[in-house]
């Protein structure tokens, strides 16, 4: 009995130890944050309230920032990366749109999504190089230049089309403006030429095939590139 009465006292001691580390451990988080540390001694994870906003951070045995998650007025974001090879991972999301980045040593994707669209955008060595949209208007692949202007565009679209969907093979200048369309209307395939020296690029001419008819040039003015 004496036995038996000895060990829920023990037992009693116990909880009571555990409910005061819990007591102070509660304490520290609410007050400083959390920190945890490996049998070295070096900090691992850090959870806290930064700028009145929840973050848990992640390390590696060389103290590198690896894996961080946080909640922002904007919205959740998580980000994950390797030291050693500078590969990074990140997704966003917030009220306009979501996000999911991924990043390497030589190039990186970013890929967007809102109610308008979606797009991707790929570079190479930090230079814009392909851009992938979807929208109200319809699907688009972009090749950029150094500067990020689309130099050649493949697309499906309205925009200068009166009847209708239509393939467009569009190549820009320097400046961004289109110099040269291919399509394929409902009258026939055409190839458009546009006038460099006009700002508006809204004049030049057509090679046009229809439908019965023999080819055919003609000069054109349109308030927009249409053709």
């Amino acid at each position: 009995m004496d036995t038996s009465h000895s060990d829920l006292q023990s037992l009693a001691d116990r909880v009571e130890r555990l409910e005061e580390q819990y007591r102070s451990l509660r304490s520290e988080v609410v007050t400083e944050g959390l920190a945890l540390r490996d049998t070295d001694g070096k900090t691992r994870a850090t959870l806290c309230l930064l700028e009145e906003e929840p973050r848990l951070d992640l390390y590696d045995k060389d103290l590198n920032p690896c894996a961080s998650l946080k909640v922002s007025v904007e919205g959740p974001a998580l980000w994950l990366t390797n030291a050693k090879t500078k590969q990074s991972i990140s997704l966003t999301l917030n009220e306009s749109k979501s996000m999911i980045s991924l990043k390497g040593a030589s190039g990186s994707v970013l890929v967007t999504a809102s109610e308008t669209g979606a797009a991707i955008y790929i570079d190479a060595n930090g230079t814009p190089s392909i851009r992938v949209t979807t929208g109200e208007d319809g699907p688009a692949i972009d090749l950029l230049d150094a500067n990020g202007e689309p130099r050649l565009s493949l697309s499906v679209n309205r925009v200068m089309s009166d009847s209708g969907v239509a393939p467009y093979l569009t190549m820009h200048n320097s400046n961004g403006m289109a110099s040269v369309v291919v399509t394929t209307l409902d009258d026939g395939p055409s190839v458009a030429l546009f006038d460099p020296t006009n700002p508006d690029a809204n004049i030049g001419i057509r090679l046009l095939v229809s439908s019965g008819e023999p080819a055919r040039v003609n000069e054109f003015e349109t308030s927009g590139h249409g053709i």
